[in-house]
């Protein structure tokens, strides 16, 4: 007697198991680095043409109760929008004075500049919102 229940196991976990390696595969190789620069891009890119569009930086900055921390967050969107235009020009500079070696090393660095950026804007805001939240408990605590 044969169990197909059995097989039919094994054919789903081979299954799942290829569907995981795909997935695997999209994220890391095809994801990460030639979707996610662009999106972070473009996220720069709106949210720097809605600001000016609405209120415009100045009165933002001055309605804003963390004026410092508002500033840096548009300023970091700032230098990932500038990465993609001011880019292309230093990396054509760092071709001719450094050859092929200077042009992929500028050239990765400025692609993948606004991933770093935005991973430096988002530890900056966990960490800010971890110490606005044990503020508020110590607050409570003491009341």
């Amino acid at each position: 007697m044969t169990d197909n229940k059995g097989f039919k196991n094994q054919d789903n976990i081979l299954g799942k198991f290829v569907d995981a390696l795909v997935s695997f595969l999209l994220v890391s190789i095809v994801y990460f680095p030639l979707i996610l620069p662009w999106i972070l891009w473009k996220k720069s890119f709106s949210c720097l043409s809605v600001l000016h569009s609405e209120k415009g930086i100045l009165k933002t900055l001055s309605e804003s109760r963390f004026s410092f921390f508002t500033w840096l967050c548009y300023f970091i969107d700032s230098l990932a929008f500038f990465s993609y235009i001011a880019g292309p020009v230093l990396i054509i500079v760092m071709a001719n004075n450094f050859g092929f070696q200077g042009f992929m090393k500028s050239f990765l660095f400025f692609y993948f500049l606004p991933v770093l950026l935005h991973i430096f804007k988002e530890l900056f805001l966990v960490l800010v919102k971890a110490q606005s939240n044990n503020n508020e408990e110590s607050n409570s605590f003491s009341n």
